[in-house]
């Protein structure tokens, strides 16, 4: 078993600890959790984005959704677009000869 130190600011380890016990979790685990995590997935496991990105992914979620108020989509339930997509898949599968 190998030992990991870290220096945090006290005010952030204070802050994430009480996240933590929230969920059932010391410190130790959520760090681990991270870390194998990380190794699953080969990368960081969670998005990484900068200001410029995030603005620019909420522009085009407004966007989207202002297109989709426009359509009259908007208030279309999820069990509704899913029948669409089965209807969409099914001529696509006529059509092909399956």
């Amino acid at each position: 078993m190998a030992i990991i130190q870290i220096r945090v600011d006290e005010q952030l380890k204070k802050d994430s600890s009480k996240v933590f016990e929230n969920i059932g979790l010391d410190m130790s685990t959520a760090i681990r959790m991270f870390l194998i995590k990380s190794v699953e997935w080969g990368t960081i496991p969670f998005p990484l984005a900068t200001n410029k990105q995030r603005d620019e992914f909420g522009r085009l979620i407004a966007e989207m959704q202002e297109i989709s108020k426009r359509n009259g989509n908007d208030k279309m339930t999820l069990d509704e677009i899913n029948e669409i997509i089965l209807e969409v898949r099914e001529e696509r599968r006529k059509k092909m000869g399956g």
